[in-house]
């Protein structure tokens, strides 16, 4: 009979296995391990063994969750990865249940995560959140009336202020504050072609409004926005108007579409940008889709 033991991660004795992991389900290239281990670096983790052989992660990652005007202890799931011999056991659903029990001992009230599918983690609780909108379009057409300055570069070594503009930025309903800044350090390398753009406007010279981009194509694009930070409307224009100015060159730009903001009310031409686009590789358009679940850990203290 096979013997399974849940317990917590020893990075000396199990970033191998946990590297195996997902190697196996295809979240980690090779030359990627130590991006890996900044990732777990911040996170509780748990791990499933199989006769002695570690099988399953499961990590949380914590935070804060703006709740209308408040402020409430969040845990985000942020990995839950499965061997190919550990399949329909169980144990992913089981390691899960555990680590957000771990998470509301210590005083989430909120927890969150991802999802690859619906329904495997509405048994443990969780719901679908709302639909996001993701815009895909020329940035030439970007309707941006705003004047934009000058940038400064941004590059993988400036993570620490980069965490800090992200913390700092205009906050609506729902939206997530993890506590930890290496979470935002594994962001940004864990991917080679990126870059960030942004403005040193603080009173102490601090990064008030950024972006960070992916680049699949560094000539025409796409670009993907990983992230936009802004604490007010100005920077938001500014921001718009700094990605339109790479219109010369780039073809596709795409993002989740900012909170109570309709970006459509920014193209100039969206109609007849989708139907020139159509079926290209830089076909502009808008999907919507609820990639995100969360439940409540504690009724009482959320009320």
């Amino acid at each position: 009979m096979d013997k399974i033991i849940f317990r917590k991660y020893n990075k000396e004795k199990d970033k191998n296995a946990v590297h195996r992991i997902w190697k196996e389900v295809g979240w980690l290239e090779k030359g990627k391990e130590k991006v890996m281990d900044l990732m777990l670096k911040p996170a509780n983790v748990l791990v499933a063994e199989i006769n002695r052989e570690i099988e399953v992660l499961a990590k949380t990652v914590p935070g804060t969750i703006k709740y209308l005007d408040e402020e409430l202890k969040f845990s985000g799931v942020t990995a839950v990865t499965t061997s190919r011999i550990a399949r329909k056991k169980g144990l992913a659903s089981k390691l899960t249940a555990r680590v957000i029990a771990e998470s509301a001992e210590k005083g989430a009230l909120v927890s969150g995560l991802g999802i690859f599918e619906q329904g495997f983690y509405d048994k443990l609780g969780y719901g679908s959140g709302c639909y996001e909108h993701i815009i895909y379009f020329d940035p030439a057409d970007l309707k941006a009336n705003s004047d934009f300055r000058i940038p400064k570069r941004l590059t993988k070594k400036d993570w620490k202020v980069i965490y800090k503009s992200r913390i700092s930025r205009k906050r609506f309903h729902g939206a997530i504050n993890f506590g930890k800044p290496e979470t935002t350090h594994a962001e940004m390398i864990w991917d080679d072609k990126n870059f960030g753009l942004g403005y040193f406007d603080g009173k102490n010279g601090e990064l008030t409004h950024h972006i960070w981009f992916y680049v699949k194509d560094v000539e025409q694009g796409p670009y993907w926005i990983n992230w936009m930070c802004y604490q007010n409307s100005a920077q938001f224009l500014e921001l718009l108007a700094l990605i339109r100015s790479l219109g010369d060159q780039v073809r596709l730009v795409s993002f989740i579409e900012p909170p109570n903001i309709q970006m459509q009310d920014f193209r100039k031409q969206p109609f007849r940008f989708r139907q020139l686009t159509e079926k290209s590789k830089f076909e502009n358009k808008m999907k919507a889709t609820a990639f995100w679940q969360m439940r409540i850990c504690s009724l009482e203290k959320c009320l």
